[in-house]
């Protein structure tokens, strides 16, 4: 009869933790949702008119724009802004160009398009960024004289885990480019 309540305690235990699991994965899609909605109020005040009955709606945006980041807040959502110079991370970034830079190294941020979101550790949005690519300094071809490849690039055939922009959180596999 101890065997039969220990399983019990622990099916119990076990229902719990994957109704949370569920309950987490239920509150990120719907944030995920509140999260488009805020870009798209903080795009509309980028340009707010100031003056007349223009300025007074532009304020009631504002106050709306928020409220609802006081709403992501209190469930814990988190924005994610990278910095430039910052190492590319493909679990909380996402490269949308991989770009020559003199200023940067390759796998650096050169900048960012918009900040992503996570609540605690899950990522519900990656932040999008501009990538330093790797250069190429033997040329076009990437090869010197004797033949062998100067190029940063990782070898032939290893190649980075990278979010695809048109595929939206689903992962891809990208090369260096």
């Amino acid at each position: 009869w101890q065997r039969s309540r220990a399983e019990f305690a622990n099916y119990k235990k076990r229902i719990e933790r994957e109704q949370e699991e569920s309950r987490a994965r239920v509150v990120a899609d719907v944030m995920q949702d509140f999260v488009a909605i805020l870009d798209d109020l903080e795009r509309a005040l980028q340009d707010r008119p100031t003056e007349g009955e223009a300025g007074l709606w532009a304020s009631g945006i504002d106050l709306i724009q928020r409220k609802l980041t006081s709403v992501l807040d209190a469930e814990g959502v988190r924005p994610i802004i990278p910095a430039e110079a910052e190492a590319f991370d493909p679990n909380v970034h996402e490269a949308v160009s991989h770009e020559d830079s003199p200023d940067h190294t390759a796998g650096q941020i050169i900048g960012v398009i918009h900040q992503g979101y996570r609540i605690g550790e899950r990522v519900i949005r990656p932040a999008l960024v501009r990538v330093a690519k790797y250069s190429d300094p033997g040329g076009p071809s990437g090869t010197t004289s004797a033949g062998s490849s100067t190029s940063p690039r990782r070898p032939a055939g290893r190649s980075r885990r990278c979010r695809s922009p048109a595929a939206g959180s689903a992962p891809s596999l990208l090369t260096a480019s």
